[in-house]
């Protein structure tokens, strides 16, 4: 009889390089199926402590403190980014990005900047208000001269397609959307990463 196959694993995340064959397409180290590759149980590692984080703690945190969070999230997505996990580094970086690029109430009261699309362009401009349901907004953007002078007003806008600008840390907001560009371009998901660039 053959020996048994070696123990393997489908759970964790496998450290085990990936090889190009002679035919130019990539496949594992160890035997793999169509959607489901094994591999050695000595090449598993465990999830990291964020990764098993519900959702009601990860919402908590973010209530909590959205800039300090984010920041969080960044520096985990950029630890599983590292691991090669890019597909799970670009999910934990979207979280970060859009509890930051939320528009709420309150920043109507503070007229809070905004970036949004206008005539085909990314615009900055200021939120004036917002509907009580909170999914319209009216965006100040700036005239010729400045926000004080011929100013025009966008009615209605979708509070979903406004992206909050935090100016007193627009270093995190940025590296967010540069590093979630870099995980998608790693799975070839060039146009999706053109759009955060």
């Amino acid at each position: 009889g053959r020996p048994p196959p070696p123990q393997t694993s489908t759970a964790g995340r496998s450290t085990a390089p990936s090889v190009p064959s002679a035919a130019g397409a990539t496949s594992s180290a160890v035997a793999c199926e169509e959607e489901e590759a094994t591999v050695p149980t000595t090449s598993v590692r465990a999830l990291e402590d964020f990764e098993i984080m519900s959702e009601a703690e990860l919402a908590q945190r973010f209530a909590d403190d959205l800039e300090k969070a984010a920041s969080a999230a960044k520096d985990d997505a950029n630890s599983l980014h590292k691991l090669g996990d890019w597909s799970a580094a670009a999910e934990r970086y979207a979280v970060a990005i859009d509890a930051l690029r939320r528009v709420a109430a309150a920043d109507a009261e503070s007229r809070t900047p905004v970036l949004m699309n206008h005539g085909g362009a990314l615009v900055w401009g200021r939120v004036v208000s917002i509907d009580a349901q909170g999914n319209r907004a009216d965006v100040e953007l700036p005239g010729a001269q400045g926000f004080w002078r011929r100013a025009q007003v966008v009615r209605g806008a979708p509070c979903r397609t406004l992206i909050r600008v935090h100016v007193g840390n627009l270093l995190l907001q940025t590296a967010l959307y540069m590093n979630r560009a870099r995980s998608l371009t790693q799975l070839s998901m060039h146009q999706e990463a053109a759009q955060d660039l």
